[in-house]
């Protein structure tokens, strides 16, 4: 089994580093269905995480974390913010969408099992650590 990778985020400003910044995008079972039903182009969040979300730039990537199963489950580049109010989810409409590109997209049942986490905030990043039962990241079957 190899392990996969994501792909190098293209430059947006020649001559410059683009280093992206990762973010965590928390699904349940069902909004994570949904949001693949729907095209998996639009990532979306509560209201009160707006000024959060002001942070996230465009080639930003979202690492999508499954509750209840606790997994991880896909990887999505940020393409922009969008104004797009289609109906995705039916528990909220989770107004401050991102449209994205899909990096990584797994059944929850092939996610990398996450048996500890520890997140750590700021204004401007979210970092991931995970004890995993697979050490080389994602893996195919």
């Amino acid at each position: 089994m190899a392990a996969h990778r994501l792909p190098p985020v293209q430059n947006l400003t020649p001559g410059k580093i683009f280093e992206p910044n990762y973010w965590l995008d928390l699904f349940t079972g069902e909004t994570w269905d949904q949001f693949r039903k729907a095209g998996a182009g639009i990532s979306g969040f509560p209201k009160r995480m707006d000024a959060y979300s002001r942070g996230v730039k465009r080639g930003d990537v979202f690492i999508c974390y499954l509750t209840g199963v606790m997994r991880w489950v896909g990887a999505l580049e940020v393409t922009g913010r969008t104004n797009d109010t289609t109906p995705i989810w039916g528990i909220d409409d989770f107004p401050v969408r991102f449209s994205v590109k899909p990096l990584i997209l797994l059944e929850p049942q092939l996610g990398m099992r996450a048996t500890q986490r520890t997140v750590h905030t700021s204004p401007t990043r979210t970092i991931i650590q995970a004890t995993t039962s697979r050490r080389c990241g994602l893996r195919s079957r």
